[in-house]
């Protein structure tokens, strides 16, 4: 096994902190360069997310109705 392929901080002693500010900055400077989703974008993928959770919801719903009645039928 190579000694090189140990973790960078067992090598290297214990790693600075970056200071707060800077930490602000640069999380700053990767929120500008994330591609956010337009209006319309959010309004269509909230409603497939709606749609798929209440048809979900109903399929889940219906099997849980069939079982019961099943295992009534049977015990009951």
């Amino acid at each position: 096994m190579d000694r090189t392929s140990g973790s960078a901080s067992a090598s290297s002693g214990k790693r600075q902190r970056t200071p707060p500010v800077q930490y602000l900055r640069e999380v700053r400077g990767e929120l500008r360069r994330v591609h956010w989703p337009t209006r319309a974008e959010v309004t269509a993928y909230s409603i497939v997310v709606l749609v798929t959770v209440t048809l979900i919801t109903l399929y889940v719903f219906g099997l849980d109705a069939l079982f019961g009645r099943l295992v009534l039928w049977i015990f009951g």
